[in-house]
């Protein structure tokens, strides 16, 4: 584990020594990882309140981190779980740098501190050059949503781009979406950039629609669904106008030069109100 997390290559030979063996005191540990103790107590009470709010990949992490505290003899047993997770980062494709799973493998196939091998591991070690999902000892108790999945798969890579900018995440037994706030009382080349670009760090709005459709809207709750549905509906013909011109210039102008386009082409409008009227005559809503 040590020399997967330092990156560094097959050949080199991390050297162990035995200071990680010296008793640590309870204090001194939650220097290390201080945030430990408030994330576990956030996900217990978000269970407590709603047991579908349950994450067990978080609370594995959690469970991970925990263990790097006071690395000793005594957590053998809590070694096997770790050996099952790590194994489990391969079965289940989480990982998929070459060199980082070979690595995992490597570690898998050194022999454990106490007999502790679970079916995930057993499954790495059998040699298998493509590593496949194990069947499971006991049925599932619940099926797994693959709208959740795909959705889940989307929300992180929006994230690792910073681009939902701390907007917050509905999630459910079968989906998951962000929730994007709309801006109100802007102009119509702010409102523009905001659904062609996004703005202040976020992703656009035409991006969450190819991704979400109308989700990230019509899963807000109260007062904030409400606006959200309204911003939406008053700039419809702008938005249409992008879809439009979109599909006509991207391949030569992309997404940033077809919003400078309209820009340009309704510069001369006195106000929001006139672009509008201008938009929905330009580009009427055509209704089968």
């Amino acid at each position: 584990m040590l020399l997967s997390l330092s990156g560094r290559g097959l050949d080199c030979r991390t050297p162990v020594t035995p200071r990680l063996q010296v008793a640590v005191p309870e204090e001194l540990q939650k220097t290390f990882f201080p945030w430990l103790e408030k994330e576990e107590a956030v996900l217990s009470a978000r269970v407590a309140a709603d047991g579908s709010g349950e994450d067990e990949a978080l609370r594995d992490i959690l469970g991970l981190v925990r263990f790097f505290r006071a690395l000793s003899r005594a957590m053998a047993a809590q070694l096997g779980r770790n050996r099952e997770l790590m194994a489990r980062l391969l079965t289940d494709d989480v990982v998929r740098d070459p060199c980082a799973r070979a690595l995992i493998m490597e570690e898998l196939r050194r022999a454990p501190p106490a007999p502790v091998v679970g079916p995930a591991v057993d499954q790495v070690l059998c040699g298998a050059s493509t590593v496949v999902v194990p069947p499971a000892s006991t049925p599932p108790t619940a099926r797994v949503s693959q709208r959740l999945v795909a959705d889940r798969d989307r929300v992180l890579a929006m994230q690792a781009k910073g681009l939902l900018g701390g907007a917050p995440v509905q999630q459910s037994t079968d989906e998951c979406v962000p929730l994007l706030p709309m801006q109100e009382q802007i102009g119509w080349e702010q409102a523009l950039d905001e659904y062609a670009v996004g703005i202040d760090g976020r992703v656009g709005i035409w991006s969450l629609q190819q991704n979400f459709g109308n989700r990230w809207r019509l899963r807000q709750q109260g007062a904030a669904k409400t606006r959200v549905v309204e911003c939406f509906s008053e700039r419809g013909a702008l938005y249409r106008a992008f879809d439009i011109e979109d599909g006509r210039r991207w391949q030569t102008l992309g997404v940033e030069g077809v919003a400078f386009f309209l820009k340009q082409k309704y510069a001369q409008c006195r106000n929001s109100n006139a672009v509008l009227a201008a938009l929905r005559r330009d580009y009427p809503n055509q209704r089968p």
